[in-house]
């Protein structure tokens, strides 16, 4: 026990008292009869007996102070109870030692002081009904410890932080920025939801309705995928979408998720339900609505294919590096093979390591080009704004992502397949040239790229330039038929 804890004070002080009068009641008991003359031994036992009951009093307060109202009921050194409520409990303990020593050590009659005593507590107890109720209930919720300062409760419809917590009210901070206090009482009384407890991990859920046309297993599939991209969505425990019910719109499904800090609940639910809207329009799920009401005038409504826009595709392909040179007709014929797609901020559209996959021309944004860290997580690198071209070194070679590209915020991208890019692979075999030396240009230009692809550690062990795009040539000839290519040889 150290000596600078509250209380201690009064259980050493207390304790030195009771090994005083304990050697004076055994030097009383030595002394022979007549040692003290005027001083009968009766009322020295009696004095001895008043200071012993006081003294075993102060002890029992100070361990009380010690170890109930800065321990048990104490947080960082003090205590959560008020102290006027330590005053009148110690006041009572004192005051219960006076009756008990009159009557008993004494002899004196304290029941009319006793039948007085109950009838003013019986009158206090009246008037301060709901002020004693509060402070037996904040007794009772300091002693279960359901929550501490700075947890998310919900109460009573009333969902904040808590900011204090006293012998009468525990006052919350909503996120509206207002400050509520609810009595102990109702705080004790009612459902009350700790959300980080017993870790800040939270489950939320988004539910949405899909015609019925659509399969169920089409559904969850994009759905999932959608979530899994989702940096603050936890891959532990794993995102679910569960059929619900049948409805009169459709089909209900509900989007399980957990991420981390309850009070960015309002973000993460905008952010899996961005990501949702996006991800079901690119798979051309229609999501039931009341179509005469949001659908547009040339009548498509949410979840339909996102609008084609081939002149505007035309025009920014004539300003790239890789297809400026196509003549006009040709440049417009493959605008129209490309498919419009939109992602929401933070989605994934094409990710380090898996093959293959469509060439991106950004219409609207900019995405974030990332690298696997090392330490964990991803490391930007550079990023692309409106008219530039990512993913075509996959596209045309084959050769696995080398690089994980995100949305920086809502995008629009023109999307090109292999069987789009076909026809200008076959019918242009100088613009083949001029990819591969755009291809070894950047390259040589992020060489910290290198070691991410295997593609660009057999270009590294490549000296000549010629032959490096020799390589490159014969490789996507040979990617688009079907043949493969090991290395520069």
């Amino acid at each position: 026990m150290s000596g600078s804890a509250p209380g201690a004070r009064r259980l050493w002080l207390g304790l030195a008292a009771a090994v005083l009068l304990l050697a004076a009641w055994l030097a009383l008991q030595r002394l022979p009869p007549g040692a003290l003359p005027g001083m009968p031994p009766a009322a020295l036992s009696q004095g001895l007996a008043v200071l012993a009951a006081f003294t075993a009093a102060f002890v029992l307060d100070g361990a009380i102070r010690r170890w109930l109202w800065h321990g048990l009921l104490g947080e960082e050194g003090r205590s959560r109870v008020p102290e006027i409520v330590i005053g009148l409990a110690s006041l009572g303990g004192y005051g219960l030692t006076a009756l008990l020593v009159a009557s008993m050590v004494l002899g004196l009659d304290v029941t009319a002081v006793a039948a007085t005593s109950g009838v003013v507590a019986i009158v206090l107890g009246v008037s301060a009904q709901q002020t004693l109720g509060q402070v037996f209930a904040g007794l009772a919720l300091n002693l279960s410890r359901p929550f501490r300062i700075g947890d998310s409760l919900q109460v009573d419809g009333v969902w904040g932080r808590v900011v204090q917590a006293d012998w009468r009210a525990v006052t919350l901070r909503t996120y509206e920025g207002t400050l509520v206090t609810l009595p102990n009482t109702l705080v004790a009384a009612a459902r009350l939801t700790n959300l980080q407890a017993p870790d800040d991990i939270l489950r939320h859920a988004i539910a949405f309705v899909v015609e019925v046309d659509t399969p169920p297993g089409q559904v969850q599939a994009v759905a999932l995928a959608a979530m899994a991209g989702m940096e603050n969505v936890l891959a532990t425990p794993a995102p679910l979408v569960l059929f619900k019910q049948y409805e009169d719109r459709g089909l209900l499904y509900e989007a399980l998720f957990w991420h981390r800090d309850p009070n960015l609940y309002i973000l993460r639910r905008d952010e899996v339900g961005q990501a949702l809207w996006y991800a079901f329009r690119r798979a051309g799920i229609p999501v039931a609505v009341h179509r005469r009401l949001l659908a547009g005038p040339d009548g498509a409504g949410m979840g339909g294919p996102a609008p084609r826009r081939q002149g505007e595709v035309a025009a920014l392909l004539h300003e790239t590096r890789l297809w400026g040179d196509l003549p006009d007709a040709e440049l417009a014929a493959f605008a129209e093979r490309a498919r419009t797609v939109s992602y929401a901020a933070g989605e994934i559209i094409m990710r380090e390591g898996e093959h293959g996959g469509a060439m991106f021309l950004l219409l609207d944004g900019a995405v974030s080009v990332r690298l696997a860290d090392p330490a964990g997580g991803e490391r930007e690198i550079y990023t692309q704004q409106r008219g530039e071209i990512c993913g075509h070194m996959s596209a045309l070679t084959g050769a696995p992502r080398f690089a994980t590209v995100r949305a920086a915020g809502p995008v629009t991208l023109a999307a090109f397949d292999k069987t789009s890019l076909a026809p200008l692979v076959e019918a242009h075999p100088e613009m083949v040239e001029t990819v591969a030396q755009e291809i070894l240009r950047i390259h040589q230009a992020e060489r910290e790229l290198r070691e991410m692809s295997p593609m660009f550690e057999a270009l590294e062990s490549e000296r000549d330039p010629l032959r490096a795009v020799r390589w490159l040539v014969d490789r996507i000839h040979g990617h688009f038929r079907g043949g493969k290519s090991n290395g520069p040889a």
